[in-house]
């Protein structure tokens, strides 16, 4: 191969599977990436050092040997539930409930602080606004006058002092689907990352291949952050059974 004085700036997109042994499983991408850092393996040296006259305190011998491996950090701002649950260190299920209707349930009402309901969403619609009734008297409290129903959360809360008391409460709840993620229970991520880019300077493509990062989340998740909540992994990397190197770079003509 010649030489050619080129600069390197890439323009890419990643995707990213579980990985046993080097082998993907199904990938999630193309994840947008804002930073991708590989950092080489460190060393740590061991010299020999001469105590004669003429070469004191001077090296004989000088040698690397490895420290720790290389390691990976990965920035990333598409975040889909699959890609939000690794950022917050977590793991993902389905989440369905079905509709469904509470008969009676015990609550003791606060004046002005909200009372968690059994269910969220609550359904306020004029067939099916709930009925809430003092369970002492049977005495039926009055919605906006009494109490306050909080629907999207299954709060309740008394709105004067002689609706703060024990009721019972009848409700709809509405039906709901999304993704469930359970934060702070995969610490060890095993993955497999491969990387499809073009140099901008040269307009040649490239393909990065990563067999085994064992990742973490190690960076912390501001919900409410006014820009775009950005993910992070980072970690170790591995060299599998049956590979040359961890990491691989391939640089298409």
């Amino acid at each position: 191969m010649t030489y050619q004085d080129t600069g390197l700036m890439f323009a890419g997109e990643v995707f990213m599977a579980e990985s046993t042994n080097g082998v993907p499983g199904a990938m999630n991408g193309g994840i947008n990436i804002p930073s991708l850092q590989i950092t080489p393996p460190s060393s740590e040296a061991r010299n020999r050092i001469s105590k004669k006259p003429d070469s004191y305190g001077h090296a004989l011998d000088t040698l690397n040997l490895p420290s720790d491996p290389a390691a990976l950090t990965m920035t990333f701002d598409s975040l889909p539930a699959v890609l939000f649950a690794e950022c917050l260190g977590g793991t993902l299920e389905k989440h369905e409930v079905e509709a469904g209707s509470v008969t009676a349930e015990t609550v003791a009402l606060v004046l002005g602080k909200w009372v968690k309901l059994a269910y969220p969403n609550v359904d306020m619609t004029d067939a099916n606004k709930p009925v809430v009734t003092d369970t002492d008297t049977t005495t039926e409290l009055v919605a906006g006058t009494d109490y306050e129903i909080h629907e999207r959360g299954g709060f309740i809360k008394a709105l004067r002092e002689s609706a703060a008391v024990e009721v019972s409460v009848q409700y709809q709840y509405l039906a709901e689907s999304g993704s469930h993620i359970y934060g702070g229970t995969e610490i060890d991520k095993p993955r497999y990352i491969e990387m499809f880019c073009q140099n901008l300077a040269t307009k040649k493509w490239g393909r990065l291949y990563i067999w085994e990062a064992r990742l973490n989340a190690n960076q912390a998740t501001d919900m409410m952050q006014d820009q775009y909540i950005t993910g992070q992994l980072g970690g170790q990397l591995r060299l599998p059974p049956g590979k040359k190197a961890p990491y691989e770079f391939i640089e298409l003509n």
